[in-house]
């Protein structure tokens, strides 16, 4: 059976495109009504979300692909649904009990009026986690994408028109995204399951539950950790720069991240889904997953390298064109992010074949390495009083972690580093040219050619890009081969 890889990607990369489409296009807006230190309060919620979101189901929900047959697969469901319900009513204990303390401690003393809706953050996003692998699951990526596209649209919309109409404070940006993801699930759901939704109402049967959690163990007891760790690695720098520096300083981190990373971990958790999915069928029939992982890297490194070096030649230029000229500082954070960006973007969606192959300490041992490493970087930056130095640092620290992962990963499959490198630097010199042109610019014209020459030079990225995918899926893709 020919494999049906790419066009499982292609569906969701559709949806996140289009999200990706809507979320670029509704920054500047956004960015205009809201002032820097509104996005700080975002970046801290969203901070303090991350952790009881990823560990809502205590990670048994990457274990619904990985199920022998249905009926255990719903059983591996209902165990992460209840166990949502279950974090979420913890969250909202601790948010009523310690709310004030959390918020003072984290110099933000407006976040405490928001931290209310951190208990039904976490239900709704646990949900979805739980919902979107059962989708991996059955290949409904369908469901999957569209259900991006609500998220990404509706919560613009939200935060735009609250912005215009109502004020433009936190409440905007944090209520967009709890409605936002509600819809979000939803919509899921309703195109998933529309004929029959009783297969997404979770059976409780306590001796069967308690039979899935202990065949699954791994999760909870690794792969939490490992989530824990990877969480940890993003949300404390947020937290240390508001500990070090102030507000404002987090709010051009959070935008200079969000721009790098969002629309990027869009196609790249579209693309980590689909993989999962492909790994996970490939262990059960012990084949190899060898050209699976060649094709995803090539993919990848085609789509990424030419935008994150556009940013690390002109970060700062363009973030002033885009968002105004207040967000310049922005703009010179996301030059130097872009480089660890570009690493996350490529190597990143790999972390799912240690869980497909039940490898957790392969995500263990690499979140450790990345979540020290970051955190140290930007902690000394602050000693020093020098938040560029700690972003400088926070990149090298991130980039070999990320090429740690690589091996380790590649070391379970027959693809070796060589292969690789020349993926890469195939991509790298396809890219140069218009790369060079952007340079070119920059030097002779300076700032006022600068939105132009960028704007002619990614039309014909992306027009290489389509033409090199349409002959790339035209081709017959050969099944992998066993070992």
């Amino acid at each position: 059976m020919k494999t049906n890889l790419l066009k499982n990607i292609g569906k969701l990369l559709s949806g996140s495109t289009l999200a990706q489409l809507i979320s670029i296009l509704s920054a500047p807006i956004v960015t205009h009504l809201f002032a820097p230190d509104v996005f700080g309060v975002l970046g801290l919620y969203i901070s303090i979300a991350t952790v009881p979101i990823m560990l809502s189901s205590l990670r048994y929900h990457l274990a619904i692909p990985l199920a022998k047959d249905s009926t255990e697969a719903h059983s591996v469901y209902s165990l992460s649904v209840s166990l949502t319900f279950f974090v979420s009513a913890i969250c909202a204990y601790l948010v009523y009990a310690h709310g004030d303390a959390i918020a003072s401690t984290l110099n933000s003393a407006s976040l405490a009026e928001y931290l209310w809706l951190l208990p039904l953050s976490v239900l709704v996003r646990g949900i979805h986690l739980a919902v979107q692998f059962y989708c991996t699951r059955e290949q409904k990526f369908a469901a999957i994408s569209f259900s991006s596209v609500i998220d990404s649209a509706l919560g613009a919309a939200i935060s735009i028109s609250i912005g215009l109409l109502y004020s433009a404070s936190a409440a905007a940006l944090i209520s967009a995204r709890v409605v936002a993801g509600f819809a979000s699930l939803l919509s899921m759901s309703t195109i998933a399951y529309k004929q029959n939704m009783q297969l997404l109402l979770p059976r409780i049967k306590p001796s069967q539950l308690i039979e899935i959690a202990s065949r699954y163990k791994k999760f909870p007891l690794i792969s939490s950790w490992a989530s824990i760790l990877n969480t940890l690695a993003f949300i404390l720098p947020v937290m240390v720069i508001a500990y070090y520096f102030s507000a404002e300083h987090v709010g051009l981190y959070t935008l200079a991240d969000r721009v790098i990373i969002l629309p990027l971990s869009m196609i790249g958790t579209a693309v980590a889904q689909v993989l999962y999915q492909r790994v996970c069928e490939l262990n059960h029939n012990q084949q190899s997953f060898n050209l699976t992982v060649s094709v995803i890297l090539d993919k990848l490194a085609s789509i990424s390298i030419f935008p994150m070096l556009c940013l690390t030649l002109i970060g700062a230029e363009l973030f002033a064109l885009v968002f105004g000229a207040e967000w310049y500082q922005a703009g010179r954070y996301a030059q130097i992010l872009s480089v660890y960006g570009l690493f996350r973007f490529i190597i990143a969606p790999l972390t799912n074949i240690s869980a497909a192959i039940e490898k957790q300490e392969i995500e263990l041992v690499f979140n450790i390495v990345l979540c020290i490493g970051r955190v140290a970087a930007i902690v000394y930056g602050g000693i020093q009083g020098d938040i560029i130095i700690g972003l400088i640092l926070m990149t090298g620290a991130s980039v070999l972690a990320y090429t740690l992962l690589l091996v380790m990963i590649l070391s379970q499959s027959t693809t070796i580093m060589v292969d690789c490198l020349k993926i890469i630097l195939k991509q790298l010199l396809a890219a140069a040219p218009l790369l060079i042109i952007i340079f070119i610019s920059r030097e002779l014209y300076g700032y006022n050619t600068q939105g132009l020459v960028l704007f002619a030079c990614g039309l014909l990225f992306l027009a290489n890009l389509y033409i090199c995918n349409k002959e790339y899926l035209s081709q017959p893709q050969n099944n992998d081969k066993p070992e």
